[in-house]
């Protein structure tokens, strides 16, 4: 079963309908559509999130227990964890500068942040991609909102209600969303398993891109042990 969330698909670009945090209010509705399908066998149920759905499938999980299998591919604790750590670099003494402070900073000089993104984005393809696109799925006016918008994206609190199966999943050459699966497998409570890809067969780019089958095959092969007849 597949499915378009806000954000994703026709629901931006149709109904107008922007990403939200809270995935549980979205994979919610799924559920009880799911379980009332004579072909579903409710106590076997997984969810498989990819790439930002490394965030948004364990935020569901963490509040549906409906859920007994979940994969997060790749893993993501703070969807602002990079910007974070950038944003600490600029002030004077970074190692006391919590996430709060950087997005307080962030609120009190939108002006500033605007100005130097734009300049970012007429330099950089991939940064005017993430702004432009940022502004489109999230419903927001201006880069400087679009990194406000990350504040609530975190598994902070969160993910020690997960009670599903987690296979954590890490691409050693992520160039996306990398760098979290570490913490975020230590953070679960939950039975877990760690699987990393190597570049061996070009599988350590973000989501495994460019080895589909040998990823699919080791994922599957999880789900099969998780939710047996």
């Amino acid at each position: 079963l597949t499915f378009e969330g806000p954000g994703q698909g026709e629901v931006i670009r149709v109904q107008k309908i922007p990403f939200r945090y809270d995935w549980e209010k979205v994979v919610g509705p799924v559920l009880d559509y799911a379980t009332k399908r004579p072909d579903v066998d409710p106590d076997r149920i997984g969810l498989w999130g990819i790439s930002m759905g490394g965030y948004l499938a364990p935020r569901a999980a963490a509040f549906d227990h409906r859920i007994r299998a979940l994969i997060a591919d790749s893993a993501i604790y703070d969807m602002a964890h990079e910007q974070v750590s950038q944003f600490r670099q600029g002030f004077p003494d970074p190692q006391n500068v919590t996430r709060e402070d950087v997005f307080d900073f962030i609120r009190e000089n939108k002006d500033y942040i605007n100005k130097d993104m734009s300049a970012r984005m007429n330099n950089s393809t991939s940064m005017d991609w993430a702004m432009t696109q940022g502004m489109y799925v999230f419903g927001v006016p201006t880069p400087a909102d679009v990194m406000l918008t990350y504040e609530p994206y975190t598994l902070e609190g969160v993910i020690d209600k997960i009670q599903a199966s987690t296979l954590v999943c890490e691409g050693v050459s992520d160039s996306k969303l990398g760098g979290q699966s570490q913490i975020f497998y230590e953070a679960l409570k939950c039975p877990k398993t760690y699987l990393v890809f190597t570049d061996e067969y070009c599988a350590g780019e973000h989501c495994q891109m460019g080895a589909s089958a040998l990823s699919y095959q080791a994922k599957f092969d999880w789900l099969d042990e998780q939710l047996h007849p």
